[in-house]
C-alpha cells in the first residue's frame, strides 16, 4: 500500500508461485483500479480483467468512432478513464466479462493535442494529432482483417494560406506486415495507385463535372496523351 502523486492511497495484492530456481510458474495480481491480472509461466499474461459492475455501457454514438478491436464482439462495451493530469488521460475498453479490449491515450498541451489507440496487447491501431493553431491535423486507423491481413486508412489536412488542403490514403498489408497495395488521394483530387512494396502503378483524376474538349482541339494533341476520342 502506498500513496500516489495525488496523495491517494493505492493497494496492490498478489500471489505468485515459483519453482526451485525462482522462475514464475503462475500467479495473480490485483491493482487499486480493480484490474486482476493472471500470469502463466515466465510472466506470460494469460488474462487481464476489470470489474464492470458499476460502469455504464457505451452508447452507439460513443462506439462509432472506435476501431473494431476496442468493441466487444458480443454484448456491451465499457470504458474506464484514468486521468494522469496535465492534459493526459488513458481510457481502457472492456467487454461485459471485464476482459480488456484495448486502450486509448489522449494528451494536449500548448502546442496541440493527440491520441493513440492500442489493442489489448498494446499494438498500435492508429490515432490523431492536431496543432493548437489549427494549421495541421492528421488521423489514422489500422485494423486487422479476418484473414490476418491489415488495412490502414488515414487523412491529413493542413493550411496553405487561408485554404485547407486535405489528403487521404488506404494501405493494405499482409500478415507479415508487407505492403501489398493501396492508394492516396491528393488535395487536387488525383488518386495515386500503389502496388506491392510501395511500387507506383499510376495516377488518375476524376473527370466528373469536367467539360470534354472539342474534336478540333483533340486532333491537335499528340497521340501519346489522348484517349480514343475527344469525349
Amino acid at each position: 500500500t502506498w500513496k500516489n502523486y495525488e496523495g491517494v492511497e493505492e493497494t496492490r495484492t498478489f500471489e505468485f508461485t515459483y519453482d526451485d530456481n525462482y522462475n514464475l510458474l503462475a500467479g495473480t495480481e490485483a491493482t487499486s483500479d480493480g484490474t486482476i491480472i493472471t500470469y502463466g509461466a515466465n510472466w506470460e499474461v494469460l488474462a487481464s480483467k476489470v470489474s464492470v459492475a458499476d460502469m455504464t455501457a457505451l452508447t452507439s454514438d460513443e462506439l462509432a468512432s472506435l476501431p473494431a478491436p476496442l468493441k466487444a464482439a458480443e454484448g456491451d462495451t465499457f470504458a474506464k478513464v484514468q486521468d494522469w493530469g496535465q492534459g493526459s488521460k488513458q481510457t481502457t475498453y472492456l467487454d461485459g466479462a471485464g476482459n480488456i479490449l484495448g486502450y486509448h491515450d489522449t494528451w494536449s498541451d500548448e502546442y496541440g493535442s493527440g491520441s493513440s489507440y492500442m489493442d489489448a496487447d498494446w499494438n498500435h491501431l492508429g490515432g490523431s494529432n492536431a496543432s493548437a493553431d489549427g494549421s495541421y491535423a492528421s488521423s489514422s486507423i489500422r485494423v486487422k482483417n479476418s484473414d490476418g491481413t491489415e488495412t490502414e486508412t488515414g487523412t491529413n489536412s493542413w493550411k496553405e494560406g487561408e485554404t485547407t488542403m486535405t489528403s487521404s490514403y488506404t494501405f493494405n498489408f499482409d500478415a507479415n506486415d508487407n505492403m501489398t497495395g493501396g492508394s492516396e488521394v491528393r488535395p487536387d483530387g488525383t488518386t495515386v495507385k500503389l502496388g506491392a512494396d510501395w511500387s507506383f502503378l499510376g495516377e488518375e483524376i476524376s473527370v466528373t463535372g469536367l467539360q470534354s474538349i472539342s474534336q478540333a482541339d483533340f486532333d491537335l494533341l499528340p497521340g501519346s496523351i489522348t484517349g480514343a476520342t475527344a469525349a
